[in-house]
């Protein structure tokens, strides 16, 4: 559709030699430039030419409505920017023949130039619009994707906190066991003072050796036992040490949410003024169609 509208100013004008249509961003969509020009850096450099002149215009506070035409020439060139829609715009090199135009001559073509890419400019806010509403949709994507990732990652938290519950419930248990022990302990200690007590008054040899007999149980009982409450304390401090490493596991994914949660919500502002730029686009594109059909109604 602007090819043909390309085509037609080419027939008006022979000195066009090329020509780049391109967003403000710098992406190209169609040139007449191919290999070993780098098309990505010549879309850059000409978004930078708009750019600069931006900037120069906020550097001089002089006060400015968006630009309709870029101008300059040079002996043997003209090369001009004109604006086509909302995001987009277009450029076009000229070269000087023998007879050298005036930069006068190749302003007298701009009007009719500029008429004829407007009958397409519907088309490429069509086709603008249409990208608008792709980049909304993929935000839109993401946004979900972050919320059934929050959704999962919730779960995961859920899951480490019954993790953290089953293992307090062990350790509870073994707590008990460790008290009930000590009470065994105690009862032993106090058993094999009162046998060393009944030793020392003993007089009979028989009864002498069945006490130290049983003292010499007691005794390796206890070492038994305190093995054992050993060997519990060291289980209930590893499954300590397991709960402090799952609530860090907790902490990491709670940072993680808030990492979603933060991207999401700079998501959504980008979702709104998209959603803004395509209610805007969309007004101006009715505005337009509304126009063409008036234009109809007259010719």
């Amino acid at each position: 559709m602007l090819f043909k509208s390309i085509e037609r100013i080419k027939e008006a004008l022979p000195e066009l030699v090329h020509f780049v249509m391109f967003y403000d961003d710098g992406t190209i969509f169609q040139t007449t430039f191919e290999q070993p020009v780098n098309i990505p850096q010549l879309g850059e450099n000409l978004s930078e030419c708009l750019q600069h002149i931006q900037n120069l215009f906020k550097l001089t506070n002089l006060k400015s409505t968006p630009y309709k035409r870029l101008i300059y020439e040079t002996a043997d060139l003209v090369f001009i920017i004109l604006k086509l829609g909302e995001r987009s715009n277009l450029a076009l090199f000229f070269q000087k023949g023998e007879e050298k135009p005036k930069i006068s001559a190749i302003r007298r073509y701009l009007d009719r130039i500029e008429e004829l890419i407007d009958t397409d400019k519907l088309s490429l806010e069509r086709h603008t619009l249409g990208e608008l509403k792709a980049e909304l949709n993929k935000f839109q994507q993401k946004v979900e994707a972050n919320l059934q990732q929050i959704a999962q990652k919730k779960q995961e938290i859920s899951n480490l906190d019954q993790e953290i519950q089953r293992i307090e419930g062990k350790i509870e248990a073994k707590q008990k066991e460790l008290k009930f022990s000590d009470v065994i302990q105690e009862e032993i200690e106090k058993n094999i003072e009162r046998q060393k007590e009944e030793l020392q008054k003993c007089m009979e040899k028989k009864v002498k050796k069945e006490l130290k007999r049983e003292i010499k149980e007691d005794k390796k009982g206890l070492k038994v036992l305190e093995k054992s409450l050993s060997k519990e304390e060291k289980e209930i401090q590893k499954m300590k040490s397991n709960i402090k490493t799952i609530e860090q596991e907790k902490a990491n994914i709670l940072c993680n949410i808030n990492a979603i949660l933060e991207e999401n919500k700079k998501i959504q502002q980008k979702i709104s003024e998209k959603s803004a730029e395509i209610s805007a686009l969309e007004e101006k594109i009715n505005k337009m169609e509304k126009e063409k059909f008036e234009r109809k109604l007259l010719t």
